[in-house]
Formats: structure tokens, sequence, C-alpha cells
């Protein structure tokens, strides 16, 4: 119990002592209190006063009514005072979010998911990267300088078309052996690192409403190597309050000299896809070449 919440009991308290005083006997107002006590505990414990002798003569009829209207009043504010803590109880169910670990599961059980990648670089140009994924086989991965690119982390093969620099209608069909195969998982998306956090890595950020969605956020500060050089970044993640799924993601590097930023956004989750989106076969009219790939640029991958 807070300070606001003993100020407003002390406040009802005070009105049903007086009721009381004025009409003992009223049973009503003495279950209130009883229950009134069991709240306050140990802090406060109103005690019945004893009944005063009756007033007589002509004062018995004023004495009445007063009586009536001081009750009506205590009954009103002891309503209005439980509506108001159970409002407030709401609201702090609501402003306390969900935890780190909530988050983590819900991503991990998902089935399927689609968000956009948006590049924010320090220097030049950033794109928006659409990710879908399918368990934790398949990725659907479409962007303006890449084109489009169906990977099968199983099969460590990936299927690419509508690149800008592929001539005509041409796809490759790229099979990844050795250490390429291995380093390929790393392209399974930004949301696939999180598989490695335990549910006390993330550094609380408390609760915001965002476009009429409360929603919770979390730090987190990780080390890792890019290409034979360090990156430090620092990740905040926000959740739904409510289904602790990720509505976004602002991501800070800090890479050599360089850096920049990267958001995370529009996520859907346990999406149903068509049949034909995940496969290793281009669309009608396009040829296919293949390669082989042994290694992988760790930047590039």
């Amino acid at each position: 119990m807070n300070s606001h919440d003993l100020t407003r009991d002390q406040v009802i308290t005070q009105l049903i002592t007086e009721i009381m005083r004025r009409d003992p006997s009223t049973e009503d107002v003495r279950a209130a209190l009883d229950r009134l006590n069991r709240r306050l505990g140990s802090r406060s414990t109103v005690v019945p006063p004893q009944p005063r002798p009756s007033i007589r003569n002509g004062c018995l009829a004023e004495s009445a009514r007063w009586r009536r209207h001081v009750l009506r009043l205590g009954i009103a504010v002891a309503v209005i005072g439980s509506v108001a803590l159970w409002q407030s109880k709401l609201g702090s169910q609501v402003s306390a979010g969900v935890v780190f670990g909530q988050v983590l599961d819900v991503v991990r059980q998902s089935n399927s998911m689609t968000y956009t990648v948006v590049e924010h670089p320090i220097e030049g140009d950033g794109e928006s990267i659409r990710f879908q994924v399918l368990g934790s086989r398949w990725l659907h991965i479409a962007s303006p300088s890449k084109g489009v690119r169906i990977i099968d982390l199983k099969g460590a093969k990936m299927l690419q078309f509508d690149h800008p620099q592929f001539p005509g209608k041409q796809a490759t069909l790229t099979t990844f052996i050795g250490q390429a195969a291995q380093a390929l998982q790393g392209a399974a998306g930004p949301l696939a690192e999180l598989d490695a956090l335990l549910p006390g890595d993330g550094e609380p950020l408390g609760s915001k409403m965002v476009d009429g969605q409360a929603v919770t956020g979390f730090r987190i500060r990780r080390a890792t190597l890019v290409g034979g050089r360090g990156d430090h970044s620092v990740w905040d993640i926000w959740a739904d309050a409510q289904t602790a799924q990720v509505v976004g993601v602002d991501i800070h590097h800090e890479l050599g000299e360089g850096g920049g930023r990267v958001t995370l956004i529009d996520f859907s989750f346990d999406i149903e896809f068509g049949d034909s989106l995940f496969n290793l076969q281009p669309p009608p009219g396009y040829t296919i070449v293949y390669e082989t790939v042994e290694e992988i640029d760790p930047v590039d991958k």
C-alpha cells in the first residue's frame, strides 16, 4: 500500500467512524469498518465507538436526518475509494509490464515472424530490409541492393534473384560448405541473436506509451567481433506490456571509427505464409546459375 492509498483509507475511516458515533448499530457500516481494518492491517486499527446515550425530545428527528446524510456520504466515499483503488491496481499492473524472460520466450516460441530492418549509417544512405522467418530453417529477405534471398539454413543453400547486378532474369543457387555453412547461421537475422541471451541480461528501461500502446523496454549491451574488429552495441528492445511481443528494437553500433544505428519495426508474429514463399525455385522465366562457397566474408554475410 502506498501513501496515497493510506491517506484515502484514513479519510474513509474518519467518515465511517463519524457515522458510527451517530448510529453504532448500522450493520452495513460496521461491516465496511471491519473490511477497512483488515486492509489497514498493522498500520492502523479503527475501534468502533461505544454507543452514546440516545438523544431525546425535539433533537431526535434532527439527529435521524443528520445520520441519514452522513451515512449516504460515507457510503458514496467508500464506493469511490474502492473504484479508485481498483483502477490504481489495474494501472500498476499495466505499467509494471513484462519481464525480459517473457520477451525471449515469445521470440523463441514463435514459429513465424516478419519485421523490417532499417539502416541508419553515419555516412551514406541506408536501406530497408524486409525479413520473413519460418521456424529455425527458412528466411526470406528482400532489399533494394541485394534483391530477394531465400535461405535454407538447414540445407545451407541460398536462392537469390532480382539482384541489381544480375543480368536479365538470372537467379543464383548457392551451396555453402565447410566454414561457410557454419557462418551462414549468422545470417538468420538480428532477432536470432537474442537466442543466446539469458532472462537476466535485459536492463529494465521502464514503461511508456507508443501510439496508444503500453510498452516495456529493456537494454542489452553486447561486444562482438565483426571482420576482425571489435563492435560494441547497445540494444533497446521494446515489447508489448501485455503480450510480451517485440514491437521495436533500436540498435546503436560503435564499430571502429564508423558506427551507425539500426532499427527493427513492423513486427508480426505467427504468420501463415503461402507455400510458394519458402522454396529454392525462382519465379517462372528465370535461369539458374549454380555456385559453391566455402568461405564467407564476415562483413558481407
